[in-house]
């Protein structure tokens, strides 16, 4: 569907991106989710280089309406990320445990 190819199409443009930055291209910038200021897996533009992400940039100058739809969605982003990181947490021990079965069976 084309939020699929959405997410494909967005994963293809950083993997070239950052194997061009691993190859030596500079000043390769992409947005990610990463750890910032703003919280877990908050989405800033990051500084691409030989070694994977050379920095975590700002997002740049909001304006206060800007800043106001900020600090409206951060507690149900904050949220949503816990709830991710648990289901994860519980879909990774579910699997470890089924290898283990299968393992031992």
């Amino acid at each position: 569907d084309r939020y699929q190819r959405r997410v494909h199409g967005a994963a293809l443009r950083f993997t070239e991106s950052y194997i061009a930055a691993m190859n030596g291209k500079s000043d390769v910038v992409e947005c990610t989710f990463v750890e910032n200021d703003k919280g877990t897996f908050f989405s800033a533009p990051v500084l691409l280089g030989k070694n994977g992400v050379e920095k975590i940039m700002d997002i740049g100058p909001i304006n206060a309406y800007e800043q106001g739809l900020l600090d409206a969605c951060l507690p149900e982003l904050a949220g949503n990320i816990k709830k991710g990181i648990e289901f994860v947490k519980l879909s990774s021990s579910t699997v470890s445990d089924a290898t283990d079965s299968a393992r031992q069976g």
